[in-house]
């Protein structure tokens, strides 16, 4: 179907991206060129690779058609002007984990108290 233009009209066609992004815990992140059939690894090392604190296991993907984030694994597919986002590992709280086994600890105590007095 035709579509007549009239004055002040004007088409817009959207500038294709190939490249990939890269962003998050890599020594450089930033724009990497696409190429067909490579995977999340590829664009990793193209960045320089995991940086500082890097978690490995937590590597998600924005789908660039849809927006969806997903998480990585070596069966997504990537595609043009994807973005890899490789977050930074979470520190371990010590003291809150201290806190939650006394806690725990403490529960057992008390049930174990409860059904000694009511046996006995």
């Amino acid at each position: 179907v035709d579509v007549p233009l009239l004055a002040g009209d004007y088409v817009r066609i959207p500038k294709k991206s190939f490249v990939v992004t890269v962003l998050g815990r890599v020594v450089n992140p930033g724009l990497v060129p696409y190429r067909d059939e490579k995977g999340i690894d590829y664009y990793i090392q193209a960045a320089g690779g995991f940086g500082y604190k890097a978690d490995k296991g937590d590597i998600r993907i924005i789908k660039a058609n849809t927006g969806a984030v997903i998480e990585a694994d070596n069966d997504v597919k990537i595609a043009m002007g994807d973005k890899i986002m490789v977050p930074q590992e979470k520190p371990i709280d010590l003291w809150g984990a201290i806190k939650d086994i006394g806690f725990f600890l403490a529960n057992i105590a008390t049930v174990y108290i409860v059904i000694d007095q009511v046996v006995n």
